[in-house]
């Protein structure tokens, strides 16, 4: 994997799996940051958890469907930009 752009993402449920949602990324993130290049950072607005935060942004796409279904698609949308302008 040396050299290769990367990103993450998690979907799952903040609240019912807080040892694990969130954190797992960032668990990924240590693991590979060294030899990868991470892309496609999102904001951590309305996530209790931020294990995963660096800068104020989470290290990749993070989506909650169970408790913010409404945040989804603006997410994803945002996210998609965000790597586009990461290959410019």
């Amino acid at each position: 994997m040396e050299g290769k752009r990367v990103a993450i993402f998690d979907l799952g449920d903040q609240y019912a799996y807080l040892d694990f949602f969130i954190g797992a990324i960032g668990q990924i993130y240590e693991n590979i940051k060294c030899v990868c290049n991470i892309l496609g950072k999102t904001f951590v607005d309305g996530y209790d958890e931020t294990k995963a935060e660096i800068d104020g942004q989470f290290i990749g796409l993070v989506l909650d469907e169970d408790n913010q279904s409404d945040l989804t698609n603006k997410t994803i949308k945002d996210w998609i930009e965000e790597l586009k302008s990461q290959f410019i």
